[in-house]
């Protein structure tokens, strides 16, 4: 096999000691320490994508293609050898080696050797070389002085490694962002020279290997961009002439799905068509195109003083126009930053054009990244997340977020993704978000407003609804605004008093706009199941399979119809498969889609297989099983599910509370309703500071309920005490519920002592704050509802009751049957005939089953139906 000459990064270690450690130890014991030290450094070697060439004894040689990867990866092997009792040291060499069936010789591998026998326990030492090429990449060295290295020409500068900025090392994965490998020698101008005339030669032999013809894609070429050779102006400036074409070329293959066309293949096309002279424009241009192309950038480097200015204009060559201008200047020795700046304004220039047919991605101005490896890692991102593909899109925001630990919208996009993991993500998406809230100042208006409007809906507060209302408003033709007011709706409409239509209507506009982005149709999705209309739902189910076929929202779509709509045939298939089915799938079916009060039944099958999983989400699982028991009217079996000890803090006072409302014997006088020994502390939360504890409230109204306004008044002070501690500790949003929820219980006793008029505000103001996902944050703001459609009903004010009513039941969690019931009575009343049929079935359909405890109120919707009917 012929050598390959490659200029590489060396890196050689070696246990520091090792000899006298074995001899100390014994070959019984020091053979698994050092099995665990190649296993630690190759797995090192590996997440920092260095090759391992040869072990020698208890040293390793690897070759990296990158200097601050090899430093990186000393860095993390030292560190991470230390836990079994040993030291390493390290030595690094930047050169060119020879590669020849597998082995490496050359000058730099023995410069590499000679400087690891310099260095002492736990150093990292580097050669000038190395030094010079991380300039300006924020690693610290300290001078060790001029050395004679052994077998080596001349003496030799040293460095040892004593500070790195903090980053995270790029994961493994990496190579799927499609990085052209490119060097990093930066010192003089003279290094500069030497470099633009190694570039062609050293980019050609990196560039990704084509696949083999048995991996050959059959999707058409991404849009082609060509970099032709750039006009120069200034003294000694001659040699960035044809080294730009191929640095830019380099930088701008794979970001945003564009693919540059091979510099040998621009250079070829040039050498034919130009040679030596200087072709005008047209000529240019026509170069660019006969590569096959769909842009090109014609650029200028113009000597400013000292410093450099380049110029990119960038060219549609189909529509024969050009797109913009994008420039940058500065000192030459920084030519990687300089070439970073302007591939990144170029792809600007590209998409705000509105060059996306390629990959459709965000406007760039709110890409505020300066580095361009984290500018190819967010546009891979982008590309995963809107094909649904949500742990891939995590993979590679997270690597944009570890090499710019400032790229806000990277952090928001990150959030995103995390937030589709259901339940395994929540807590790393909200970090990811209130990080990318803290830097939304950055961000341009609309960004802002968005990253805001999130981090509200994360919180469970309405506060982002108006301001969304208004981003539609100002942004008419944004997707993500629209689908952003439609997710909002999704999770806290129903305390919004959003009419359910609305999130059809919402989510619906998002998809008009991009109906390629598959995200945009899950919700979609689950509405028109939940509502029960079946062509609709199978119709988005097939288009959101054609974009994102495979998928777990995919796989639970379909389970989903076939549950819901299917005859009884294909009900049992689904059903037969459901053992084989992955947990998340399961549970996204049984937790999102089976409301319909036909498939109630069929819910609580599959959430019992799921509670009988390891990997289920415990909690989540066990409410939703006491809601579905709850509204099938199923009520001694509900009471017998809050023994469930994954149910959370408060929720069984919820579920005694309403049970009891309901005529269920709790034992004793309300056995677990009290007041007496609440804290303002949840019992498995106490390590981690004051948490707000809601059990006063349900408390607080079973003793309005029986009349102990004692124990009412001190469910009040509970709740105001649990505000004043948690305002304290800066917890501003806690301490809003634990007031709103003191405020609710405050009206509810008004209420209950005959004075509802005075209740109303009371309750409407408590209702807007006592919000959230949490499952009793949501029980009690259920129930402030509830108490407001039954207060408004009493007084005679039937309209604005069924307001409260159809939340309950356009949403439906807890309470649906109830509230369905009642505004069968109200619509009926207003003569909306076909509305009270259908509330009343809804109910019926849904107590099918139910404790005879249900019957009376069963008999009285059959008889309304009948009366219903004959009056037609």
């Amino acid at each position: 096999m012929a050598s390959q000459r490659v200029l590489m990064t060396v890196l050689f270690t070696d246990i520091v000691g090792s000899t006298e450690r074995a001899a100390a130890l014994g070959d019984h014991r020091w053979h698994p320490i050092l099995e665990a030290h190649n296993r630690a450094v190759r797995e090192t070697l590996r997440r920092h994508r260095g090759r391992e060439i040869a072990t020698a004894g208890d040293g390793f040689l690897a070759l990296f293609d990158s200097p601050e990867r090899a430093i990186r990866c000393a860095d993390a092997i030292r560190a991470a050898v230390r836990d079994l009792g040993i030291e390493v040291r390290c030595g690094l060499h930047m050169g060119e080696v020879e590669r020849t069936d597998g082995k490496v010789e050359g000058l730099a591998v023995h410069i590499a050797s000679r400087i690891l026998a310099l260095a002492g326990p736990g150093e990292v030492l580097v050669s000038r070389t190395v030094r010079d090429a991380e300039a300006g990449s924020g690693i610290s060295f300290t001078d060790r002085g001029v050395h004679d290295l052994k077998g080596v020409p001349g003496p030799w500068r040293i460095f040892a490694v004593t500070g790195l900025p903090d980053r995270a090392a790029e994961p493994a994965g990496w190579a799927s962002v499609r990085f052209a490998t490119r060097p990093t020698w930066v010192a003089t101008a003279a290094g500069i020279a030497f470099l633009l005339a190694l570039v062609p030669v050293f980019i050609l032999r990196h560039r990704e290997r084509p696949p083999d013809s048995g991996e050959m894609s059959t999707e058409p070429a991404a849009p082609g961009i060509a970099v032709v050779p750039f006009t120069v102006s200034g003294v000694d400036l001659a040699l960035w002439r044809e080294g730009m074409v191929d640095l830019l070329a380099t930088n701008l293959d794979g970001v945003g799905g564009l693919r540059a066309i091979d510099s040998r293949t621009v250079m070829a096309r040039w050498r034919e068509q130009v040679g030596e002279e200087e072709p005008d424009l047209v000529r240019t241009l026509d170069v660019a195109r006969r590569t096959g192309a769909r842009y090109a950038i014609v650029g200028h480097v113009v000597a400013i003083g000292p410093d450099v200015r380049l110029i990119a204009d960038v060219y549609d060559l189909e529509i024969r126009e050009k797109l913009g201008q994008s420039r940058t200047a500065g000192s030459p020795d920084s030519v990687f930053a300089l070439v970073d700046r302007l591939t990144i304004d170029v792809v600007r220039t590209i998409l705000r054009a509105g060059g996306q047919e390629f990959t459709p991605a965000p406007d760039l101005a709110s890409i505020t990244t300066g580095s361009l490896p984290a500018l190819k890692a967010f546009l891979e991102g982008e590309a995963r997340y809107r094909r649904s593909d949500f742990a891939g899109a995590i993979t590679t925001y997270e690597q944009a977020v570890a090499i710019d630990s400032t790229f806000s919208l990277a952090y928001y996009r990150l959030s995103n993704a995390y937030g589709w993991m259901e339940n395994v993500g929540s807590e790393v998406a909200g970090e990811r978000l209130e990080r990318a809230a803290r830097m939304a100042e950055g961000l341009p208006a609309r960004e802002a407003l968005l990253v805001r409007a999130d981090l509200a809906l994360q919180r469970g507060s309405l506060d982002g609804i108006e301001p969304l209302r208004a981003a539609i408003q100002q942004y008419p033709d944004d997707p993500e605004a629209w689908y952003m007011l439609g997710d909002t709706y999704v999770h806290l409409g129903d305390q919004a008093l959003v009419a359910e239509s609305e999130v059809g209507r919402t989510l619906g506009h998002a998809v008009e706009l991009d109906p390629s982005f598959a995200p945009y149709y899950i919700h979609l999705v689950e509405h028109a199941v939940r509502g029960g209309d079946g062509a609709h739902a199978r119709r988005l189910i097939e288009t959101y399979g054609g974009l994102a076929p495979g998928t777990t929202w995919d796989r639970r779509n379909r389970v989903a119809a076939d549950l819901v709509f299917s005859h009884t045939g294909g009900r049992a298939r689904s059903y037969a498969g459901l053992d084989t089915m992955a947990t998340r799938v399961l549970w996204g079916v049984a937790g999102f889609y089976l409301w319909n009060p036909a498939v109630l039944a069929e819910q609580e099958v599959i959430l019992r297989r799921v509670r009988g999983r390891s990997d289920a989400p415990m909690t989540a699982v066990s409410t939703r099983i006491f809601f579905n028991l709850y509204n099938r009217g199923r009520y001694r079996a509900a009471l017998v599910q809050l023994d469930d000890e994954a149910l959370p803090p408060g929720f069984r006072s919820f579920g005694r509370y309403v049970l009891w409302t309901e005529g269920v014997s709790l034992g004793g006088s309300g056995e677990g309703l009290s007041v007496e020994g609440s804290d303002g502390f949840a019992p498995d939360d106490r390590s981690v500071g004051p948490v707000l504890d809601l059990e006063g409230l349900f408390a607080g109204a079973y003793a309005a309920d029986r009349g102990s306004w004692n124990e009412h008044a001190a469910g009040v002070r509970d709740l105001r005490a649990q505000a004043e501690r948690l305002s304290v500790t800066g917890d501003t949003l806690g301490a809003l519920r634990a007031a709103g929820a003191a405020r609710a219980l405050e009206g509810y006793g008004l209420w209950k002592r005959g004075r509802a008029a005075e209740a109303i505000p009371l309750l409407e103001q408590a209702g807007r704050e006592v919000t959230g996902h949490d499952p009793v944050l949501r029980s009690a703001n259920h129930l402030l509802r509830w108490w407001l459609g039954m207060l408004l009903e009493d007084l005679g004010r039937p309209a604005e009751a069924a307001r409260y009513f159809e939340s309950l039941w356009e949403y439906p969690l807890w309470n649906a049957p109830l509230a369905a019931y009642r505004l069968g009575g109200i619509y009926a009343g207003a003569k909306r005939s076909a509305e009270a049929q259908q509330a009343y079935m809804y109910a019926l359909l849904a107590w099918r089953g139910a404790d005879p405890e249900i019957e009376p109120r069963i008999a009285y919707a059959d008889r309304a139906l009948a009366r219903l009917a004959s009056e037609e």
